[in-house]
């Protein structure tokens, strides 16, 4: 299936080629913006129109290691002294 939606996101950049964004996004029924992405990061080869990974890259929130010392003493002394 990833190899169809990497060929339907093809066709898609193929057709833009002679056609408007608004009449390529009405015939494929995707919007607009989604029609602009993958023009945006299509580079001549398939591989790039595959999805990309939501993960984050990082973690604003983790604890620095400074953080986790000073908590792992307070739950030694604290909590799993009783």
């Amino acid at each position: 299936m990833l190899a169809q939606l990497k060929n339907f996101r093809q066709r898609i950049i193929k057709y833009l080629e002679g056609h408007t964004v608004t009449e390529t996004s009405l015939r494929f029924r995707v919007s607009r913006k989604t029609v602009y992405k993958w023009m945006k990061r299509y580079d001549g080869t398939i591989k790039s129109l595959e999805d990309r990974s939501h993960r984050p890259h990082h973690l604003r929130k983790s604890h620095t290691d400074k953080e986790i010392k000073l908590i792992k003493r307070l739950m030694k002394k604290h909590i799993w002294n009783k």
